[in-house]
């Protein structure tokens, strides 16, 4: 489990369980008494921040179409947890009362709940398992943002920042028609993005802007991606060439080091 999921998933317990502690019947369950209406109006009101904050993290995280299918799969997942341990702390054996109190009446349920029959059990841990298990296996497989792995590079361009990161940490994947491609993944500063026309990327330093490389497009949100061509007589010498045309028609170019953001296009270079 990643960072970015345990950090959800803690936010996201923490907001169902706020939630259900605002309700009277979950305070007995939780407490052992009823809240007072200004405390559940608090706890309420916390459970549905903590809600928007683990929100707001997973759009953060993984954008907001990524990050609303793992929002709602956390609270599916936090949801069944609670829906399940609830009533067995319900369940749970209480303290003996002190000699001379009468014993609260739950305790005759608390005994006879504890003679629920062990294949409804067994059939409840299955149901919260499964779901639990395919989420668990789907989480394993979604990689991180490429922007936001360790090899990413943090740098400039002219007045501009950015950060720039091969999109899969493989080599270059080889094309329909036997060419070598490499997909790059950039992000400019939220300020760069309205004195920017257009971001370039290739192998070897370009003489002039049409031959700058392949364009950078953008998605949705601030990350634009390019795929580029390894030419069959590329080194390692000829670097990797950044360039950016202003709005006011500047052109800026940066030689990167292609060791240090593609060591798997390096090698494959070096292999060639």
């Amino acid at each position: 489990m990643t960072w970015g999921h345990l950090i959800t998933a803690l936010l996201v317990i923490l907001a169902f369980t706020l939630l259900a502690a605002s309700m009277p019947n979950h305070q007995r369950q939780l407490f052992g008494r009823a809240l007072s209406s200004k405390a559940s109006r608090l706890v309420r009101s916390g459970g549905w921040i903590t809600l928007l904050l683990a929100f707001a993290f997973c759009a953060w995280q993984w954008r907001a179409d990524v990050g609303a299918v793992t929002w709602v799969a956390w609270l599916m997942v936090a949801g069944l947890l609670l829906a399940f341990y609830l009533p067995r702390r319900e369940a749970l054996p209480r303290r003996e009362p002190r000699p001379g109190i009468k014993a609260p009446a739950r305790e005759s349920q608390s005994a006879g709940a504890d003679k629920r029959s062990p294949v409804k059990a067994l059939v409840a841990a299955i149901l919260l398992l499964v779901p639990v298990a395919a989420f668990a296996v789907q989480m394993l497989d979604t990689p991180t943002r490429p922007l936001l792995r360790a090899d990413a590079l943090h740098d400039r361009i002219g007045p501009w920042s950015f950060t720039l990161a091969q999109r899969y940490q493989e080599p270059p994947r080889t094309d329909i028609i036997d060419v070598p491609m490499k997909k790059f993944v950039i992000r400019f500063c939220a300020e760069c993005d309205s004195e920017i026309r257009n971001a370039y990327l290739k192998i070897r330093k370009p003489r002039s802007l049409r031959a700058a490389g392949n364009v950078f497009l953008g998605r949705r949100g601030p990350e634009k991606e390019v795929d580029i061509m390894i030419p069959p007589s590329a080194k390692l010498d000829d670097g990797l060439w950044l360039t950016v045309e202003t709005k006011t028609g500047e052109i800026v170019k940066k030689k990167l080091d292609m060791e240090r953001i593609s060591p798997e296009m390096a090698t494959y270079i070096k292999n060639m």
